[in-house]
């Protein structure tokens, strides 16, 4: 997976009816995260870890 800029997305989206409930890798930014939603709506990160190494 590659992305064109630091504020593209790439990830990998796990979804039930179509609707996001999972996220794993880039979204939005370098920091590496899984986020988690109940209603497809409202995401919770469950876990970041910085590009930055700090």
């Amino acid at each position: 997976m590659n992305k064109a800029a630091a504020a593209e997305t790439g990830t990998l989206l796990f979804q039930t009816a179509w609707s996001g409930r999972a996220e794993i890798g880039l979204a939005g930014n370098d920091d590496f995260s899984i986020k988690v939603s109940g209603n497809g709506a409202d995401w919770l990160t469950a876990l970041t870890i910085s590009s930055r190494g700090t």
